[in-house]
């Protein structure tokens, strides 16, 4: 009952991880599946397809969409990789789906710059033009890259006067295409497919440079609220489309004309679908197109396919696990003497120990989170107040109130300083270069915001220069007069800023002030610091493991003696003692264990005595016969039918009949007899025999096994260490196989164990034969066949037939030569062929040419009793005559 328990808990067990494992698979993949888009980056648009980046605190999503069945296709790749910060910018793609994508790879020593495939089918970056190594080998600077109408990929180097154009092929190399002039460091380049250029400055204005290198303006921004960061662009055709977001406006600008043929036309212009970046009520920045529908896409969900591996990877590895740590438990509970307790506590804690280090972590980063977005707001907070302490306070009020402002006024207001601070390295003595915080200045006039700095137009109030989440932030520094923290992104970096009020001697807010500085370094110390935190969590926590075993270990060692003790004792180890010292409680129970083990193996060494003094007299094999363990589960009716061999052994002294001679004759006293008995039974049991009975003449020996030779084996042995160990005495065997019953006959007041069968009568019916023809062991031709190597590995001859009357049949009897003396075993092998053929001939009936055989036999070897006995039943039966079945060595 108790296997079936074991095996139901088993399974129940089995099915609980199998179920669970399939939960947890599922959630797994439905949650890997799904990703909220949070800020992304950069978007882009093919005939087939839209694409872009979005970026999470720690990693990269890079994905397309396709426009048709809007099907998506995603893979991540890290923020953060061997403790360098990875930027990917300027995604491009063709028309055949393929993404590349610029990998900036930054470190405090040095940067790496490549353009990377996006493989969506592996989901990894693969490396294919190596811009560093460009750069160097042109001696230029890396600008930036686009995909032309003929699906080749531009490289753009610049140096102080020109801009080259490079096509990128294959196989990681480059050719040169063209060369053009840069009308200066303040211009953006916008190039179309056919990568034709104008140039764009951070006030909207826009140029281009003809073939002779001269520089034509094409645009000038006289405030239609249209500026770099508010619009998106198309440039196609000789045609610059620009689509005011803010203001929902659209624009075409023709580039293949004069100044003076300039036109800035098409305000009711419908855009063609033009995938871009809008920012959701939550603040997170997703993919957004407009056309003649709005559709707006704010998260990816991975192919049915990827799911479906995702679920089955995940299942198989948490079943994995779970079977193990069941097959752990199972081996566990197999280990002799109990599970140990430090081995069950261990198995207990592994799952805890699992989910509380997920848990922890979870906890961690979310911690971690707010601490560095704490530290930026008061870091920022406080570059901010060092800034005000700098600014002229006068000055800016006076500016402030002026309704017009220029360049020249505002460059007044500005502070210059260093963009990077440096620290000394005490290590190597050199120099580390850390961003400082970038301070802007904002006039806040007539519930508007300007900008007072020369990186934005003037005069054009923000709302239409900055992102929306920027203005919300720095209205809600002016309408509750206090620092606002804000981390966002302006569709190119991500950013941490804190939004400081500047208030007049007169206690209004009169400007507000931006202390900020690109957030992903923030990101990569912060996850620097998480796996930093988490390593020495874990590393302290399972060093507190290590001790916490370790002193249990140690307070267990005590236990595990008692323990191993008692498995010692339970295997039969009736020595095996608790060497537990101390007053401790495990000491007490130690010491009464080794009183119980004393007396216990006191108790045993008697019984074992006790139980060779019964053995002796009651063999414990007989009790194996009956399938029994002992002697107490015998009863009496008990028996069992079984194939064996019985041995007759019988011993033959002289006997002289004295008067006051005991009924065994002269000379056959108990140590006498017992001496012979000495030299015969170790030999008998050592071939498996079992002594049943002794007589006056001899012993009775079974032997259950299926192989006979071990009877004959036991009779040769027996036979010879008789004569050799006592001197003048001399035994002779029969041996008989075949069908016997053992039972137990009496009642439960005294019984005995008997063997019923014909074999038994038969075999001490053989023993009288060898002894009255002086043959020392006697075989009957049924068990020497069931011999396997009777006729090959023993010296024999036959003696002759017996007539069994209750059957009416003869059996032939073959003599075993091997337990003779050495001078009578050769006399006999050398008459063996004139005494077969006198057996043969007597019981073909030619009396006289068998009793001359054997007169031949006794020529050689007067010793020979059978041959004489044959010469005696020669002469009866030549004067008498005899029936035919008496015609035979002697019937039975």
């Amino acid at each position: 009952m108790d296997i079936y328990w074991r095996k139901i808990k088993y399974i129940c067990g089995a099915a609980c991880i199998i179920i669970c494992s399939l939960a947890a698979a599922g959630w797994y993949a439905k949650t890997q599946g799904t990703h909220l888009l949070q800020s992304v980056r950069q978007v882009g648009e093919t005939e087939k397809y839209w694409y872009g980046i979005d970026v999470t605190r720690d990693k990269y999503y890079l994905f397309r969409i396709s426009k048709e069945d809007r099907s998506q296709e995603v893979f991540t790749y890290p923020l953060e990789k061997e403790g360098s910060l990875i930027r990917l910018s300027d995604c491009q793609m063709d028309d055949k789906g393929n993404m590349y994508v610029s990998c900036t790879v930054s470190r405090e020593s040095a940067t790496e710059q490549s353009i990377d495939y996006c493989n969506f089918q592996t989901g990894k970056l693969e490396k294919r033009w190596d811009i560093d190594q460009i750069c160097q080998e042109e001696n230029k600077h890396y600008f930036t890259n686009t995909m032309a109408d003929d699906q080749e990929i531009y490289l753009c180097l610049v140096n102080e006067e020109n801009i080259f154009w490079y096509r990128l092929t294959e196989d990681g190399g480059r050719e040169f295409y063209r060369k053009d002039i840069r009308p200066g460091v303040n211009y953006g380049l916008l190039v179309n497919g056919s990568l034709d250029a104008v140039f764009m400055d951070r006030e909207g204005n826009i140029c281009k440079i003809d073939k002779n290198g001269k520089e034509h303006m094409i645009f000038t921004n006289d405030g239609r609220q249209i500026t770099r960061d508010n619009l998106v662009y198309s440039f196609d055709d000789q045609k610059l489309h620009l689509w005011n977001v803010t203001a929902q406006q659209a624009y075409e600008i023709r580039t293949d004309v004069t100044e003076e043929n300039i036109q800035v036309c098409g305000e009711n212009l419908a855009l063609e679908d033009k995938a871009h970046i809008e920012n959701l009520e939550d603040g997170r920045q997703v993919l957004a197109v407009k056309g003649d529908d709005y559709e707006v896409i704010d998260r990816l969900e991975r192919s049915s396919h990827w799911k479906l591996i995702t679920f089955l990877k995940a299942a198989i590895l948490l079943m994995a696990a779970g079977f193990f740590y069941l097959f752990l438990i199972a081996m566990a509970r197999r280990i002799k003497g109990g599970m140990p307790v430090w081995a069950s506590m261990v198995l207990v804690m592994i799952p805890f120990i699992g989910a509380g280090y997920t848990v922890m972590f979870k906890m961690v980063d979310k911690r971690l989170e707010t601490y560095y977005e704490n530290v930026s707001a008061i870091q920022l907070s406080r570059v901010n107040r060092d800034f005000m302490f700098q600014m002229d306070q006068k000055k800016f009020e006076e500016y402030w109130s002026q309704p017009v402002h220029t360049d020249e006024k505002r460059k007044n207001l500005e502070i210059n300083h260093s963009q990077y601070e440096y620290f000394l390295n005490e290590t190597d003595g050199s120099y580390t270069s850390r961003q400082r915080a970038k301070v802007n200045q904002y006039f806040y006039r007539d519930g508007q915001l300007y900008s007072a700095e020369s990186g934005y137009f003037m005069n054009l109030p923000l709302v239409y220069q900055m992102p929306y989440e920027v203005i919300v932030a720095m209205e809600k520094a002016v309408r509750e007069n206090k620092d606002i923290y804000l981390s966002y992104n302006d569709g190119l970096e991500g950013w941490n800023s804190v939004f400081t009020p500047i208030v007049s001697q007169r206690g209004t807010v009169i400007g507000v002030l931006e202390a900020t500085i690109e957030n992903q370094w923030t990101v990569l110390e912060e996850i620097i610091s998480g796996k930093r935190l988490k390593r020495q969590i874990t590393l302290a926590s399972l060093g507190l493991l290590a001790v916490v075993l370790a002193v249990m270990w140690l307070n267990m060692r005590p236990l595990n003696r008692l323990k191993t003790a008692v498995l010692d004792l339970t295997d039969g180890q009736l020595d095996a003692r608790a060497n537990v010292k101390g007053s401790s409680e495990v000491a007490g129970i130690a010491a009464m264990f080794n009183r119980i083990a004393e007396n216990a193996e006191k108790q045993v060494q008697h019984i074992e005595s006790f139980q060779k003094k019964y053995e002796a007299f009651l063999p414990g094999e007989i009790f194996s016969l009956f399938g029994k363990n002992g002697i107490q589960n015998i009863q009496p009716g008990d028996e069992k039918e079984i194939q064996g061999t019985v041995m007759a052994l019988g011993n033959v002294e002289d006997r002289k009949q004295n008067p006051g001679d005991t009924e065994y004759g002269s000379g056959y006293v108990f140590a006498k007899i017992n001496k012979r008995l000495e030299c015969q039974i170790p030999v008998i049991k050592a071939c498996g025999g079992i002594v049943c009975r002794f007589t006056k003449s001899g012993l009775e020996t079974i032997f259950p096994q299926g192989d006979r030779r071990q009877a004959l084996l036991a009779a040769v042995s027996a036979v010879q260490n008789t004569r050799k160990f006592q001197t003048g005495a001399k035994s002779y065997a029969g041996i008989t196989a075949g069908q016997m019953k053992l039972g137990i006959m009496g009642s439960e007041k005294r019984c005995i164990v008997s063997v019923m069968a014909s074999q038994k009568n038969l075999a001490w019916f053989l023993q009288q034969l060898a002894e009255e023809c002086n043959c020392t062991i006697l075989i009957t031709s049924q068990a020497a066949r069931e011999i396997s190597d009777f006729y090959t590995g023993y010296h024999f001859r036959i003696l002759g037939y017996i007539y069994i009357k209750s059957l009416k049949r003869t059996e032939l009897i073959y003599e075993v030569l091997d337990g003779e003396e050495e001078e009578c075993r050769r006399r006999k092998t050398s008459t063996k062929e004139y005494f077969e053929a006198g057996v043969k001939a007597f019981m073909a009936q030619d009396i006289a040419m068998a009793r001359r055989y054997f007169i031949k036999v006794i020529e050689y070897h007067k010793e020979d009793k059978a041959a004489r006995k044959y010469i005696r039943l020669c002469e009866e039966y030549l004067e008498k005559g005899q029936a035919q079945e008496e015609l035979c060595l002697k019937a039975y």
